[in-house]
């Protein structure tokens, strides 16, 4: 219970010095697998709920949406998750993990059997955010 009361004293700290962006850096780093949902419900506060909600897709495709939510948590994961210097990835996840988060997209799951091609409706590929010292351990989807 300390250590959870120590992390959300650093991570207030930091929003107040450096800013949400290096408080969210800072959660990836000290966690692995984590979900949109989880930094959705860790970092509610901080957010401005006159905040627009956005969508993160998968290589451009409208239809193959990873997260929709928190308009700066969808700016600030794209940062970085994006371009030659990245720091994260995205690795596909069980929808249980969503589950156990407490939040879950009203969209259907994308399935293998799915072809992201012909789709013509959204849907929901559910991933973690990992830190890219950690991608020799499984595949991650490839850029976002």
């Amino acid at each position: 219970m300390e250590h959870i009361l120590d992390l959300n004293t650093e991570i207030e700290r930091l929003v107040k010095d450096k800013g949400v962006k290096e408080a969210i850096i800072y959660y990836l780093n000290n966690f692995d697998y984590v979900s949109f949902a989880e930094l959705e419900i860790q970092f509610k506060s901080f957010f401005n709920t006159d905040n627009e909600n956005k969508s993160i897709c998968i290589g451009g495709n409208e239809n193959l949406v990873v997260w929709w939510g928190t308009g700066i948590l969808i700016d600030i994961i794209h940062q970085i998750t994006t371009g030659f210097n990245r720091e994260f990835y995205f690795e596909a996840s069980q929808t249980i993990v969503y589950l156990a988060d407490g939040i879950v997209l009203p969209l259907p799951i994308l399935t293998k059997k799915s072809n992201p091609l012909t789709l013509k409706t959204p849907h929901w590929i559910p991933v973690t955010i990992r830190h890219i010292k950690y991608k020799k351990e499984r595949g991650g989807l490839k850029d976002a």
